[in-house]
């Protein structure tokens, strides 16, 4: 591609995220909270009247909507292969300096993270204290009132960076720290990414991860601790893999024999450091906590059929699991108690999650709708967690003629396609869902849409998988355009 058109798109890609930045930022804080900072007048202090708001909203619904479509559109080069390594790294880098400087918007979770890093400092058990116990001032009043009373549900790692923000001083500087941690976040995220796929796709990862609006909005702009989560799960399973994933990809093996000897060439030691560094990821959120889960199940079937050598396997990787929960310890001063309050983000409902979607339609059919809710979230959540069992658990190899050489067929492990899909399902089938729940699942994607198209899962159904998902969930989080509806009208 000409380096013209690079510098055309990277040119409209930053005004339209900076025109989405400055009108999100401008609306201002929703009914009951106040912002603490004006962020260099980019950031409503109070939410403007609704007159403000519409004039606000026909700002930004089409700078995303056009923003959006120009990550369509780099995407499909990428997928063309039009573009080079250092162009894509260029236009995400130029697309995401709005986001980067900008303040804080799609979500006010980054101020509860501060307020709960506050009540850690201050000495409260952060698994049982509630935001509204600190005093009242800016910091509180920054808080969503639907989490000023909630117990957090996040592990040692997330209160260990929270003490870390809420230690910077002011409300404004543990936002900037939540900021630069989510940033780096996402860098090493890419980065190594990007290095797990073939050098000749390392275009389409990047796009796919680095300028996919839902990371820079919500991720980045956001300040989000699933970032931190994610970088976790890919630097673990990239140590444990050794780069398995690409070899995999380039001879596309189709005996179980020969994956199995692939993935055995993964030493001990890293697959153990691997498995600590998704514990690590799962003491942020909880379903990173698969990566651990796939990394021992693909070393006992490496292990071979000896009793003994798998439990040796399962042994050094249950140590992996003690090491990051017992560092997640020593660095918060946190136990497990935030296991308790894991059903904290069902107590209000998102409306776009498959759970929410099932109980409408149930409701409309005369069942009330509380009680619709209940069941659909017991459907969705014992559904997801099938999909994980099925896409995870090794499987015997459906041709007889595949075996071992003493003439027993091989157990074969699950890949990393099927990761991805696995935390997919479990971000998509939980109580709640929100844009940056896809945050762990989404370089796994990117992986297996970088595919050779003869690959056992569709690079192509993968791209579109992160398109959808992406453009839906980024929409389902715009404000609500009825303030436009009424000054159109």
């Amino acid at each position: 591609m000409r380096r013209g058109a690079i510098f055309a798109l990277a040119g409209a890609g930053f005004l339209l995220a900076g025109t989405v930045v400055v009108a999100w930022g401008r609306l201002g804080p929703e009914p009951g909270s106040r912002n603490p900072t004006s962020w260099l007048g980019l950031l409503a202090v109070l939410a403007p009247d609704d007159a403000s708001k519409g004039h606000l909203l026909f700002l930004l619904v089409p700078a995303l909507l056009l923003f959006t479509a120009c990550w369509w559109q780099v995407l499909r080069l990428a997928a063309q292969r039009r573009l080079s390594t250092r162009a894509t790294a260029f236009l995400a880098a130029c697309w995401a300096l709005p986001f980067t400087v900008g303040p804080i918007i799609g979500s006010r979770d980054a101020y509860a993270y501060v307020a709960q890093g506050e009540l850690a400092r201050r000495g409260f058990d952060p698994t049982r204290a509630v935001v509204s116990q600190l005093p009242a001032g800016p910091l509180l009043a920054a808080v969503d009132p639907r989490w000023r009373h909630t117990r957090p549900p996040y592990g040692g790692v997330a209160v260990a960076i929270q003490k870390a923000a809420a230690a910077a001083g002011s409300p404004t500087a543990g936002l900037i720290v939540l900021r630069v941690l989510a940033v780096v976040a996402v860098l090493v995220m890419v980065i190594v990414t990007a290095r797990m796929a073939l050098p000749t796709q390392r275009p389409l990862v990047i796009v796919a991860v680095a300028a996919n609006p839902l990371v820079l909005i919500h991720l980045v702009a956001g300040a989000h601790l699933d970032a931190v989560a994610a970088a976790f799960l890919v630097c673990g399973l990239a140590i444990a893999r050794k780069q398995a994933s690409a070899r995999v990809s380039r001879s596309r093996p189709t005996h179980a024999v020969t994956r199995a000897r692939s993935q055995a060439r993964v030493s001990r030691s890293r697959e153990v450091i691997g498995v600590t560094l998704c514990t690590l990821g799962a003491m942020v959120k909880l379903p990173v906590g698969l990566g651990a889960v796939f990394l021992l199940i693909c070393g006992v079937v490496a292990a071979g059929p000896a009793l003994a050598a798998r439990l040796r396997s399962v042994g050094a990787d249950l140590l992996g699991v003690a090491a990051g929960v017992g560092l997640s310890v020593l660095i918060s001063g946190a136990g497990l108690g935030w296991l308790r309050n894991f059903g904290t983000p069902g107590r209000v409902r998102t409306g776009i999650a498959p759970a929410d979607l099932l109980a409408k339609l149930v409701s409309g059919l005369g069942v009330g709708h509380s009680v619709a809710l209940s069941d659909a979230r017991i459907v969705a959540a014992v559904t997801g967690v099938a999909l994980v069992a099925f896409l995870l658990l090794p499987r015997l190899p459906k041709k007889v003629g595949v075996q071992a050489t003493d003439g027993r067929r091989e157990w074969t492990a699950p890949s990393l396609d099927q990761l991805g899909l696995a935390v997919l399902a479990l971000a998509l089938l939980g109580p709640v869902l929100y844009p940056w729940y896809l945050a762990p699942a989404l370089p796994l994607l990117a992986l297996t849409a970088s595919r050779d198209p003869g690959s056992r899962f569709s690079p192509t159904a993968a791209r579109r998988v992160i398109l959808v998902a992406s453009i839906v969930l980024t929409a389902a989080a715009v404000p609500t355009l009825a303030p436009a509806w009424h000054a159109l009208g």
